[in-house]
């Protein structure tokens, strides 16, 4: 197997392929959605939006 794997620095922390999957599926979402929002002028509030409000 190829050590240039996409999901290789999931490895350690969760062992199952579908749930790192799913991982690095919805991280790709959500990074492509929040570069539309920069393009769009409105990063803050997409990131108030995603980000919870005890933060």
């Amino acid at each position: 197997m190829s050590e240039h794997r996409e999901d290789h620095f999931l490895v350690d922390w969760v062992e199952d392929p579908y749930a790192r999957r799913v991982l690095l599926d919805n991280g790709v979402f959500l990074v492509d959605n929040f570069r539309e929002a920069i393009v769009d002028g409105r990063a803050v509030d997409h990131a108030r939006s995603v980000v919870p409000t005890a933060f």
